[in-house]
C-alpha cells in the first residue's frame, strides 16, 4: 500500500497538471507536453503542490460525507440536493483550486521571465 501511495503521488501531480495545461492552451496536445507540465510542477513546488491535494481532498471529503448524511437521511431530497448542490460544489471547489494552483506556477514563471529580461536589457 505504501509503494501505491509513493507513486500516486507523482501521478496525480502530473494529471491535474496535464489536464489544467491542456485547457489553459485549448489544445489536447498541451496535456503531453511533458517538458512544460514538470516546469509547472516544479514551479509550484512539490511541497506545495502535495499540502494543496491533501487539502482540497479533506473539504472534497468533508462535504461528500455530508452529502451521504444527507441522503441517508432523506432519500427523496438527497435524491435531488445531492447531485445537484453538492457534487456540483465539490467539481467547481476543485477546478477552482487547480487553476489557482496552474496559474500560481504562471504568474511565478512570468515575473522570473521578466525579472530576466529587465536584467538582460
Amino acid at each position: 500500500m505504501i509503494i501505491g501511495v509513493l507513486l500516486f503521488i507523482p501521478a496525480i501531480m502530473f494529471y491535474m497538471m496535464a489536464l489544467s495545461n491542456m485547457a489553459y492552451h485549448n489544445r489536447l496536445g498541451a496535456a503531453f507536453n511533458m517538458g512544460e507540465i514538470i516546469q509547472r510542477i516544479k514551479t509550484v513546488g512539490y511541497g506545495r503542490f502535495i499540502l494543496w491535494w491533501v487539502a482540497t481532498m479533506i473539504v472534497s471529503a468533508i462535504f461528500a460525507s455530508a452529502g451521504s448524511l444527507i441522503e441517508m437521511g432523506s432519500s427523496i431530497v438527497g435524491f435531488f440536493v445531492v447531485p445537484i448542490l453538492i457534487n456540483s460544489f465539490i467539481t467547481l471547489f476543485q477546478a477552482r483550486s487547480i487553476r489557482l494552483i496552474y496559474s500560481e506556477g504562471i504568474d511565478t514563471d512570468n515575473t522570473q521571465v521578466n525579472d530576466t529580461s529587465i536584467v538582460n536589457e
